[in-house]
């Protein structure tokens, strides 16, 4: 499954990313010259009275592209950092960029028509040219960044032992191996990580959400057993049935610790014992 670049939460890329996609479009005019962006250059001829309207259109759409990517991308900057984002979010907020840009070359374009009512028809026309260009610059700057973060993945030396917290800014907070933890709770805002160090039991208050942690969770073989809890199954000494008539996974080592287990997941709890 394509996982979310982490690059993708940096400066650098977001401002490679805003200098992409005015090039892209400027190679496009001069070195493809596609027919239906070609037409949309003439918007204006014989309507004002400049020589090389195509050249014109170009130089003042291109900069707009650059204008609206970079409004656009110090929001997703600074919007990442405070929440975590998926592919589907990534791939909306591209969408999003792209039918900005296509309202305000629609405009531009709109007024050097210089005629009322055509800004409607020069939007479908901009948002079928630009979104079937920009697809392409697009879709190679994610594959390339989820290619690279991949790789480095992939050589993180001992990942399914050797845990890596972050919080919910992407900064990395907690490291810790996988066999010294006994379970993970949620409370509100924060993860708390109780674990063990030299055989005592401590607890490390990270600042994101359970869910955001479980895909690691699962790759070093820990299972959620409730919805604010994840437990490592290699600390259970037995699951019994509390006071209340309700499962709860008794943790050994000595400690007094009880999980709770819901009955949704009772079952691929035991399955892990």
């Amino acid at each position: 499954m394509l996982e979310f670049p982490r690059k993708l939460y940096r400066f650098f890329p977001n401002l490679l990313h805003i200098l992409l996609i005015p090039t892209f479009f400027l190679v496009s005019v001069l070195v493809y010259e596609p027919g239906p962006l070609m037409r949309l250059l003439e918007c204006g001829k014989g309507d004002v009275n400049i020589v090389n309207i195509v050249s014109f259109n170009m130089a003042i759409i291109s900069a707009i592209l650059l204008v609206v990517m970079t409004i656009c991308r110090v929001l997703f900057y600074f919007f990442s950092k405070k929440m975590g984002l998926n592919i589907p979010w990534y791939l909306a907020w591209c969408l999003l960029e792209i039918i900005l840009m296509s309202a305000f070359v629609s405009l531009y374009l709109a007024l050097m028509t210089m005629v009322s009512g055509d800004y409607f028809i020069i939007l479908g026309r901009s948002l079928s040219v630009l979104a079937s260009l920009m697809v392409f610059p697009y879709l190679i700057f994610l594959l390339v960044y989820a290619y690279q973060d991949a790789v480095m993945r992939k050589q993180m030396p001992d990942e399914g032992v050797r845990l890596r917290f972050y919080d919910n800014r992407h900064l990395l907070k907690f490291v810790t191996n996988s066999d010294s933890i006994l379970y993970l709770e949620s409370e509100e805002n924060y993860v708390n990580i109780h674990y063990l160090d030299n055989g005592t039991k401590k607890k490390y208050q990270l600042r994101n959400s359970l869910k955001n942690v479980e895909s690691l969770c699962e790759k070093a073989g820990f299972v959620r057993s409730h919805r604010r809890y994840i437990i490592n199954p290699a600390h259970i000494k037995l699951i019994r049935k509390d006071s209340y008539l309700q499962y709860c996974a008794v943790i050994g080592e000595g400690l007094d610790c009880e999980i709770p287990v819901s009955k949704t997941y009772y079952d691929k709890v035991t399955g892990l014992m």
